[in-house]
């Protein structure tokens, strides 16, 4: 767990002062430039910041586009992309959180994974360089594990299924030495959904419940705790009996991403490895038009967040193990004009020496990996049955990366088309390997402009809005852009009293309890000419 997560994102005062003296006003002219909000008062865009006693953030994650991994959430440092059907799952589940004794303002709009806008739809603003101390706190312990549930009706007619996620605490134990204590809640796990022998690790469109059986912390320990369970009555902080609910919003779909205001040549969200990315504001009419399917059950209680971010250059790479400088990963033609099977030694020889050896750049090589690399006179088979992008072997799944079949139905990857066909990583001139979509740590973003929009299925994040961020920043150091679409629902919910290491009680509440569906898309954007 990168531990530079535990900061806060600041706010974006805008505040625009006008000193008007009759007969001394200096001549005006147009700036030529649209500051981010304009159009907002600065307490529509952000209210004054409230008190809150903690963060708990569950989120269903979903990575749509190619050479993208889990380090573009800012939850875990970046892990290698998920690139071909065997580094699935595409979809996961995580979750972070934690309390803070006393209550603090820093919390009120604070961001962990699930990105957070401004309060007002429609509105926008620019986060730059938004890494900072969270401020002075105690955690709190409320048990080793915090469980977000549903709440099944057994008796209904259909009932739903079981749903469990958990966060466990960090750390599960406590240190003989318990002076530098910092407490977290935590978790990753596999998207589960109607699988018989496990329950579900997410609901969409369901009443969930956050339960935790209290804590106590060994004496000494410099962290305040909650030692009642979640679903007890405490009258000194007005809390009804019970477990704190929260909604979580119905299934994210279809979102199509398009460069031009009237939405047309959108393309859809989803995993493709062959795609070029999803269309660029860099293009057209400089804009992300975004549709979505609309929420069926409680639409007002949901809200769509959507994010540009600029990942920048990563660091100056990695020698191979052993220290050796890597080569180029390379298509290379037989000097003899067959591949045979000296042919095939030296191409393989090559290959160990690229940084990422599971690519395949030949697109004439056969990739089945359920048939044979050569014929029965030893040549090496030129029959492609995971490129063509069709489901060519009639199982039902679509050859190499997902399509859409005759009928318009989306399949999903053949799992037996296991090679990946572009890199994760690269060799760079100076023989050091880098990861293909830079750095996509949580301190890999060089800024993000972040919108909010009501849940009606269609929002445009405007020209002047994105080119009023790119004027903040340095866009030549970008080296890919990413779009995020969140569908997020967040409850203010009362928890039990805190105890702090003498005994005194302390009232935190209200603390942000959030579930969000979030879906990462990566952009076709390219490197500005010295003309743009």
């Amino acid at each position: 767990m990168n531990h530079h997560m535990w900061t806060w994102t600041r706010r974006a005062g805008l505040v625009t002062g006008l000193l008007l003296a009759a007969g001394c006003a200096r001549s005006t002219g147009e700036a030529g430039v649209k500051p981010i909000g304009v159009g907002f008062d600065p307490g529509d865009i952000f209210g004054a910041p409230e008190q809150r006693g903690g963060v708990i953030d569950f989120t269903q994650a979903r990575l749509m586009g190619h050479q993208l991994d889990l380090g573009i959430t800012g939850f875990f440092g970046s892990g290698g992309a998920f690139v071909d059907p065997q580094s699935d799952p595409f979809d996961t589940t995580l979750g972070f959180g934690y309390l803070f004794s006393p209550a603090i303002t820093a919390a009120d709009e604070y961001t962990l994974i699930s990105p957070k806008g401004p309060d007002v739809p429609g509105a926008c603003f620019a986060q730059i360089n938004n890494r900072g101390p969270l401020g002075s706190f105690r955690t709190v312990d409320v048990g080793e594990q915090m469980t977000l549930r549903n709440v099944v009706d057994p008796d209904a007619e259909e009932p739903a299924r079981q749903m469990d996620f958990t966060l466990f605490r960090d750390p599960q134990d406590y240190p003989v030495n318990t002076t530098n204590v910092f407490l977290l809640y935590s978790g990753f796990d596999n998207l589960r959904l109607g699988q018989s022998a496990f329950s579900d690790t997410w609901a969409y469109g369901q009443d969930l419940a956050l339960h935790f059986d209290g804590g106590l912390p060994p004496g000494g320990a410099p962290v305040a705790s909650i030692p009642l369970s979640s679903d007890q009555e405490d009258p000194r902080v007005s809390k009804d009996p019970g477990d704190p609910m929260v909604w979580s919003p119905d299934e994210l779909g279809d979102v199509f991403v398009s460069n031009q205001d009237n939405g047309d040549d959108a393309q859809l969200m989803r995993y493709a490895p062959l795609s070029g990315g999803l269309p660029s504001p860099q293009l057209n009419d400089g804009v992300i038009h975004l549709t979505w399917e609309t929420p069926t059950n409680r639409p007002d209680d949901s809200v769509v967040t959507v994010s540009l971010k600029l990942l920048r250059d990563g660091d100056e790479g990695e020698p191979l193990d052993g220290g050796a400088s890597c080569l180029p990963a390379q298509a290379i033609e037989p000097v003899s004009g067959e591949r045979d099977l000296a042919w095939s030694i030296a191409y393989n020889d090559d290959k160990k020496r690229w940084c990422d050896d599971g690519f395949e750049p030949d697109l004439a090589i056969g990739n089945d990996e359920g048939g044979p690399f050569f014929d029965d006179d030893g040549i090496a088979s030129e029959i492609d049955t995971c490129h063509d992008n069709v489901d060519a072997d009639g199982n039902g799944f679509c050859d190499e990366g997902g399509c859409f079949d005759d009928d318009g139905a989306w399949l999903p990857p053949d799992p037996t088309c296991s090679r990946h066909v572009f890199q994760t990583a690269a060799c760079g001139t100076d023989g050091r390997c880098r990861a293909t979509g830079g750095d996509r740590t949580g301190d890999g973003t060089i800024g993000e402009l972040i919108c909010t929009a009501t849940d009606t299925g269609e929002f445009t994040v405007p020209k002047d809005e994105i080119d009023a961020f790119l004027a903040q920043i340095d866009v030549t150091t970008a080296v890919g852009a990413v779009v995020i679409v969140a569908r997020t629902t967040e409850a203010l919910v009362t928890l039990p009293s805190v105890r702090d290491p003498v005994g005194n009680t302390d009232d935190i509440n209200p603390v942000r309890l959030r579930t969000s569906q979030v879906h990462y898309g990566r952009l076709a954007w390219t490197q500005p000419t010295e003309t743009e």
